[in-house]
């Protein structure tokens, strides 16, 4: 059963091609790895969620507030993926 599994198959090519797609991935996940940046938008993250949890109606602030974490929360992702389109190699 096994010859079916490897009939034509070349492990030096397997290999080759798992390299460069580990090499793809630890590339991608530097570029994507924003330190500061990644912080700031899971604290965002975490204010809106404790926003929606709060107790409603007071005075529309919760809703106001709500509207401005989301706010900060698009600009960190726009400032995210500018840094990753601009290439810059800055980690923050």
């Amino acid at each position: 059963m096994s010859r079916v599994w490897t009939a034509g198959f070349d492990g030096r090519l397997a290999g080759l091609a798992g390299a460069c797609l580990a090499g793809a991935l630890l590339a991608g996940c530097a570029l994507h790895h924003q330190g500061h940046m990644d912080k700031a938008l899971t604290a965002l993250n975490v204010a809106a969620q404790q926003l929606g949890l709060a107790t409603p109606d007071k005075a529309g602030h919760i809703q106001a507030a709500l509207k401005l974490v989301q706010q900060a929360i698009d600009e960190v992702e726009k400032g995210m993926a500018y840094k990753i389109q601009a290439g810059s190699t800055d980690a923050s």
